[in-house]
């Protein structure tokens, strides 16, 4: 697949970023299939939006009863609530995941490589940015292989040196002072 900006015109307006990107790890996964050495298997991981829901719970608090209606009868039976003792909005982060996961079955199915696409919402915010940041510290803190593939123009946003940051490491490659974006 030839590299294009999907990001600006005239490929912005021909597909989605979902669209195109969600398609590529099942074709790097095609690709690592007959050169992935024997014991060692790729799958997809791909997760759009937030995964969140809300528990609801029934909690018995003292002094309040509920009185169920009785069977076969027209009455109607009340409950008050007492209100809330706390009411805060949260911020749910909607970062989209694009990656492909290597596996060696040897070992229990044991995680032993990542390819992180870099999609649009792990850039958006410094919040985002840290949390991608933090997902791929995770993984390389459990020995796991990780590259990072960021064809993402419209943020301008060095997740490779806002990475080396956090992890007080260098790459001599970009220099000993790698240039993260504040913004």
């Amino acid at each position: 697949m030839p590299l294009r900006d999907h990001f600006h015109p005239p490929m912005n307006k021909s597909i989605s970023w979902n669209a195109l990107h969600g398609g590529w790890p099942m074709i790097m996964i095609q690709r690592l299939f007959p050169i992935l050495p024997e014991g060692f298997v790729a799958a997809p991981k791909v997760y759009l939006g937030t995964d969140h829901e809300i528990d609801v719970v029934a909690l018995e608090t003292p002094g309040v009863k509920y009185i169920p209606r009785a069977p076969h009868t027209n009455g109607t039976a009340t409950l008050t609530l007492p209100s809330p003792t706390l009411t805060l909005e949260a911020d749910l982060l909607e970062q989209d995941e694009y990656e492909v996961r290597v596996y060696d079955e040897r070992y229990e199915r044991r995680l032993v490589a990542a390819i992180e696409i870099v999609s649009p919402s792990n850039k958006d915010r410094p919040e985002s940015r840290r949390d991608f940041t933090a997902k791929v510290i995770g993984l390389l803190q459990k020995d796991v292989s990780v590259s990072i593939v960021d064809l993402v123009t419209i943020r301008q946003f060095n997740l490779y040196a806002e990475l080396l940051e956090r992890i007080h490491k260098e790459d001599p490659a970009i220099g000993a002072e790698p240039r993260v974006n504040a913004h």
